[in-house]
């Protein structure tokens, strides 16, 4: 918590005092689940907007790169405005078969497109992750896969779907005692009528402070549009388990 005040009042202080465009390692603990994400099976971007009045927006940005053959060793931020281009060079944690890019601050005109390594944030609502949160997801006391759909405002959890539905997967951890945890989705992809999620169950570790009070940590990715068929969805979380559903659409 303490780190999450220090940045706000360093997000504070640039905004008065700096130029227009500030990148910034910065160190803080900050819960997996607030960020949104974009990117594909070889390389990921996680992404929490802080604020945007319009003059300028500012962002929290870390994500990953698989790199199994040879590391990644710096990742290049590319900011550009109006006529202005401004890069920066990040030095990536390398570890096994990932290369991972360090939690970072920008801020920079509203008006900016942010490029990170050969990944573009979204800019507005209409470009936004597919994998954007949901807010008012039901709380499900049994861990494993769930299926919904959204109509009027409403999630509707079901197994089967419409051609035109918007298909969305949940994935629950169950109830957990304590705040904290939260599952990270490294990749998904549909291969014909097989939708395949890799991710990982992360928990508090015992120095962070987190909510005493029961909660359902879950995610949720945007699967889209299918045709007509049966679909299988698998789910391997890392630390929480594997898990398969099957649903059907007409």
């Amino acid at each position: 918590m303490k780190k999450i005040i220090l940045i706000l009042l360093l997000i504070f202080n640039i905004i008065i005092f700096s130029e227009i465009v500030y990148v910034h390692d910065v160190s803080a603990n900050i819960p997996q689940n607030l960020f949104e994400y974009t990117g594909n099976r070889s390389s990921m971007i996680y992404y929490l907007e802080l604020f945007n009045d319009e003059k300028e927006k500012g962002y929290l940005i870390t994500g990953w790169f698989f790199t199994p053959v040879k590391p990644i060793e710096k990742t290049t931020i590319l900011i550009e405005y109006d006529n202005f281009k401004f890069e920066y060079n990040v030095d990536n944690k390398i570890s096994k078969i990932y290369s991972d890019i360090p939690l970072h601050l920008i801020i920079c005109p509203a008006n900016s497109k942010i490029k990170i390594g050969s990944i573009y944030l979204p800019n507005d609502d209409s470009n936004k992750s597919n994998n954007a949160t949901i807010e008012n997801i039901p709380k499900i006391q049994e861990m494993g896969i769930y299926t919904f759909s959204i109509e009027n405002g409403n999630i509707l959890i079901k197994d089967y779907f419409f051609e035109n539905e918007e298909i969305y997967v949940l994935i629950n951890a169950g109830l957990r005692k304590t705040g904290g945890f939260s599952i990270e989705i490294k990749s998904y992809e549909i291969r014909g009528n097989e939708i395949v999620i890799d991710g990982e169950f992360l928990e508090p570790s015992k120095k962070d402070i987190v909510t005493q009070a029961f909660t359902f940590p879950s995610v949720q990715v945007k699967i889209g549009k299918l045709k007509t068929g049966n679909y299988v969805i698998t789910a391997n979380i890392k630390n929480l388990g594997n898990f398969t559903k099957t649903i059907e659409v007409k």
